[in-house]
């Protein structure tokens, strides 16, 4: 499936969803460039195939659905969030950031919504911290109490919040405020942190 084009060494892909977007050249060429390729060929009919389309069609609507995201523990973007807190700290885990609050600690971002129209808070935790709890304060007008209940194993779990449109009349950000349920540490938050339209 590699054909080559043109008469310099450069080859393209046949008979695959990346045809048109991938090019293939010798390696001396890329020693100015940063990459890293990692491969995973399926065939056609497979359940892995259809689980990666399924997977596509899942981040498309999500996309399309996201009014404001922060990669969390990012510092440009959490600046542009206006980051702040006390006792709190980011890591990575299973290749994705993280922040989290120890006991007594906080952080906050500011988001943007829709005025006057009911918004989503997706959060993404993993399920290490199960049997932790965290508190979720939006504006000081509402307050939302995680348990953190995720079933054993090995994975990560959203969990979407809903703003009512009270909340968000005559605003077009807020404020949310991350803490440890009891004065405990918090779970952490991973990954993205969206606001989403309901």
């Amino acid at each position: 499936n590699l054909i080559r084009t043109g008469e310099d060494l450069t080859f393209r892909l046949r008979g695959t969803e990346e045809d048109e977007s991938l090019v293939f050249t010798p390696h001396y060429r890329q020693h100015r460039e940063r990459y890293g390729l990692y491969w995973n060929i399926v065939r056609t009919d497979s359940p892995e195939r259809e689980a990666h389309l399924k997977e596509l069609r899942e981040a498309a609507l999500l996309a399309e659905a996201t009014l404001d995201s922060l990669p969390v523990g990012n510092d440009q973007y959490e600046l542009t969030h206006a980051v702040a807190g006390e006792k709190t700290y980011t890591g990575t885990w299973d290749g994705y950031t993280y922040r989290c609050a120890d006991r007594g600690g906080w952080f906050r971002y500011a988001l943007d919504i829709l005025p006057g129209r009911e918004n989503i808070l997706m959060v993404t935790y993993f399920d290490f911290d199960r049997d932790r709890s965290l508190i979720i304060d939006v504006e000081g007008e509402m307050t939302i109490r995680e348990e953190c209940d995720f079933p054993p194993g090995r994975g990560f779990y959203d969990r979407r919040y809903t703003i009512p449109a009270a909340l968000a009349e005559g605003r077009d950000r807020v404020a949310i405020t991350f803490r440890g349920g009891d004065g405990g540490k918090s779970p952490g938050i991973y990954h993205i942190l969206r606001m989403l339209k309901a």
